[in-house]
């Protein structure tokens, strides 16, 4: 996926042109770490199974319903088809918050599995996973098949940004909210920027920041 050329190949191969689009290929368990000690050649390759894994697929199939809707005798169609792309991409995207750049959303998956192995304690404490086992992660968190579900219903509701099942998630998109459209009437998701904004991010990037901090001393002492 990380191939613009090849990407565009497998999409034109398809006995059919898909309608929806979902964008969820990606990972960083390999690129875990802290920046300072992480290869450059490590941050390429974060990029490119995140970020042009999507980018190159969403081009490649825009490009492939622009010509569709080219084709046949009337311009423009009087029946133009209802396309959709969905990015999907953890809440820490909206934000560059103490301790995590790249990580996915915590539920269980492959990936998620992988990255506990790789992931930092800095990183691990400030999530809330330091010190449970995998099996305590499995039951706590909920497994790729419900995430999955939750992702389509609001995509066929129409949802402009779906945070089903994550308050955390939530917070952070009404934190950031801007000029982006709101959820439902968008008096829920404007209360939650005030409060979030105001009194629940200071106190935690003051906790992370704290953390991060002493987490830096630590290391230099032992070094």
């Amino acid at each position: 996926m990380g191939d613009a050329s090849k990407v565009d190949e497998v999409f034109r191969k398809q006995p059919r042109i898909a309608d929806v689009l979902y964008c969820v290929a990606g990972g960083n368990h390999a690129e875990n770490g802290f920046i300072v000690d992480i290869k450059a050649q490590a941050l390429e390759s974060c990029m490119r199974n995140n970020y042009f894994t999507a980018v190159y697929a969403a081009k490649s199939l825009l490009d492939i319903w622009t010509e569709d809707d080219l084709k046949g005798p009337i311009h423009p169609r009087p029946d133009p088809r209802i396309r959709q792309i969905v990015f999907v991409t953890s809440a820490a995207a909206f934000l560059g918050s103490p301790g995590s750049i790249a990580y996915t959303r915590d539920f269980v998956s492959p990936g998620f599995v992988l990255e506990q192995k790789t992931k930092t304690n800095l990183t691990k404490r400030i999530q809330g996973l330091d010190g449970y086992t995998m099996s305590e992660l499995e039951a706590r968190f909920p497994s790729s098949d419900k995430i999955a579900s939750l992702i389509t219903s609001a995509v066929d509701r129409g949802d402009f940004i779906i945070c089903d099942g994550s308050l955390a998630g939530s917070l952070l998109f009404t934190n950031m909210i801007g000029p982006s459209p709101k959820r439902g009437l968008g008096i829920v998701d404007s209360l939650l920027s005030v409060f979030t904004g105001c009194l629940l991010w200071p106190y935690l990037r003051w906790k992370w920041e704290s953390m991060t901090r002493r987490d830096g001393e630590e290391h230099r002492r032992a070094r």
